[in-house]
């Protein structure tokens, strides 16, 4: 019985932490959002550099400057907003261990970042994202 309990308790306090968990703020103008992402990942080109070796190598991300973001990604009140390989991703939340936010996805014929869980929205081609803040330290 004493496990019964337990185990009642257990899903009782994990259903009431889903239940209050933070919610991502709701896009208002998907379109607005994506035209806007879409300017930025084309004003921030992949980068082909030359390391001491003489090896070539490329830069695909990129940090956007808080004076570049439109009213549609402001309205998200990102803490950070990336230009990435595939697409814009911005940073909204820190959940425990987490970071989550929105991710644009441009590039379709490239394989989607690693160390990342993406959830579908009902707008296509816009996702949620989950990143483990060590992805980012490491």
């Amino acid at each position: 019985m004493k496990l019964g309990m337990s185990l009642l308790g257990l899903f009782c306090s994990l259903l009431l932490t889903s239940c209050t968990s933070n919610k991502l703020p709701k896009i208002t103008d998907p379109e607005a959002l994506r035209k806007d992402c879409a300017a930025l990942y084309q004003q921030y080109p992949s980068e082909t550099k030359t390391n001491r070796l003489g090896r070539e190598y490329f830069i695909y991300g990129r940090l956007v400057s808080k004076g570049k973001w439109t009213p549609a990604i402001s309205a998200l009140k990102p803490l950070q907003v990336v230009k990435d390989k595939c697409g814009i991703r911005i940073y909204i939340q820190v959940r425990k261990e987490w970071f989550v936010g929105y991710y644009v996805f441009f590039d379709q014929t490239t394989a989607t970042p690693t160390r990342i869980i993406l959830k579908n929205t009902e707008v296509k081609g816009i996702y949620e994202f989950e990143e483990p803040m060590a992805s980012l330290t490491s």
